[in-house]
């Protein structure tokens, strides 16, 4: 499956880990988000990865209902899709990690293990190979 690279987000199969990589930086429109999290789900159903590494470093703001397509869509639909593992490299910017935060709340609510933030890619791909959830 051809992986999506384009200016504000990369969605690819990361070969080495197994695992969906997803990088997303600048301002998203909701329709361009809905997009790219279509090709994440395509891509997790594809591969069947149980694994998800999501770097967000480089957002600052969230278009608005993107904390609500987060919250109430993704979450849920990669867990239906078996998706075990989702390590989320937070946001740099203090709004960008905010607005990430409102958007992850409800998973934070239920301090499910299988989600986990870091600051840097190296622990956090650590912990995508460490399989603690196995």
């Amino acid at each position: 499956m051809e992986d999506l690279i384009t200016e504000n987000a990369v969605v690819k199969h990361e070969e080495s880990l197994n695992a969906l990589f997803v990088e997303l930086k600048g301002y998203i429109p909701l329709e361009t988000l809905k997009s790219v999290i279509e090709r994440e789900y395509a891509m997790i159903k594809h591969y069947k990865l149980s694994k998800c590494l999501v770097d967000l470093r480089g957002i600052k703001v969230y278009a608005p209902g993107a904390q609500e397509l987060v919250k109430t869509e993704w979450f849920p639909t990669i867990k239906s899709l078996g998706v075990k593992q989702v390590a989320i490299i937070i946001p740099e910017d203090i709004f960008g990690k905010l607005a990430m935060e409102k958007a992850h709340e409800e998973q934070a609510k239920t301090q499910d293990r299988s989600t986990q933030n870091f600051k840097d890619i190296e622990s956090a791909t650590e912990w995508l190979e460490s399989d603690v959830l196995a």
